[in-house]
């Protein structure tokens, strides 16, 4: 996932953020979760199953609850 990042080993953000995840095909492999938790340790990271590249588009209503539900924790 991050193999043509531009992220050096020294990035690292520590505050909260949302990873959200097309899963047709799955663009999340084994170990990448290794990857994205060394320059974002808090992340919350979330596949939409029924979605492709573009949750925002794909699976609009879950995509719009899942953003809800990161930025207004009950």
């Amino acid at each position: 996932i991050l193999e043509k990042s531009p992220l050096t080993p020294g990035d690292r953000y520590c505050g909260k953020t949302l990873l959200l995840i097309g899963g047709q095909p799955s663009y999340f492999e084994k170990g990448d979760e290794v990857i994205v938790r060394k320059h974002f340790p808090a992340a919350k990271i979330h596949i939409i199953k029924e979605s492709g590249h573009n949750p925002h588009f794909d699976t609009r209503e879950e995509f719009v609850t899942e953003v809800h539900r990161f930025l207004l924790p009950k």
